[in-house]
């Protein structure tokens, strides 16, 4: 089954010995780098400082993901990437309270 979904993304990895240690080492070297480095900002005074900046540097870091985004499959049958309305609404119904442009525009013109 092919929900799109990030779970069945993952299912089909092979997980042994190798591949986890594949993952975590370039982290944990990462880890020990900043580590080394935060411990230099503490001893000369600038150790809040380099938190913060380390704290931009990684939002900013992830702001553009080489990734691409989850998808899944609309009522058309086309393929489309994930937001958070698709998320909470796998059938893509109307949900009460949101307003689609036709009933917009009748609203404004009708006054109902």
């Amino acid at each position: 089954m092919d929900g799109g979904g990030l779970v069945d993304d993952l299912s089909d990895m092979p997980m042994d010995f190798d591949t986890i240690a594949a993952m975590l080492l370039p982290l944990i070297g990462r880890l020990a780098v900043w580590l080394l480095l935060f411990a230099g900002a503490v001893y000369v005074g600038f150790g809040a400082v380099f938190t913060v900046l380390s704290i931009l540097f990684a939002i900013f870091r992830n702001l553009n993901s080489s990734t691409p985004p989850p998808t899944a499959t609309d009522a058309a049958g086309r393929r489309r990437p994930l937001s958070a309305y698709s998320v909470f609404n796998p059938n893509q119904e109307r949900i009460r309270g949101s307003i689609d442009p036709s009933q917009l525009q009748r609203q404004i013109l009708t006054g109902r």
